[in-house]
């Protein structure tokens, strides 16, 4: 219990302090005319952290989740993954109570294809 109360500190702790110790400070931070400027340049750096991250993690998934002599080859397995975040982010289906099963669709499609790539 007492390692995980200093782990959960660790990890919530310097962003309560950050977020309390600049509070006061906001409303003369936020009208500063550098800050308003250097704005979106910085939106633009962080989106782009992100998306190269996305893309590090994605590859490395790929290297290490797949194996070339396994069952569901490389091509097959970066498809299904396509597929599934097509279908938990851009497919809308017709039903609004379909949506609420939406993500455990996608899971069992995917657990399907999985299959059927690995008998092919």
């Amino acid at each position: 219990i007492g390692a995980a109360i200093v782990c959960w500190l660790g990890l919530f702790g310097p962003g309560v302090i950050l977020i309390f110790g600049i509070l006061p400070f906001w409303g003369q931070f936020r009208s500063n005319t550098v800050y308003k400027r250097a704005l979106p340049g910085l939106n633009a750096a962080a989106v782009g952290l992100l998306i190269a991250s996305l893309v590090q993690m994605a590859a490395a998934v790929r290297e290490n989740n797949t194996k070339p002599q396994g069952p569901v080859p490389r091509e097959a397995s970066t498809c299904i993954g396509l597929i599934a975040f097509w279908g938990v982010h851009w497919l809308k289906l017709p039903k609004q109570s379909l949506t609420k099963i939406q993500a455990p669709l996608v899971i069992i499609v995917s657990g399907f294809l999985g299959i059927l790539a690995g008998m092919l």
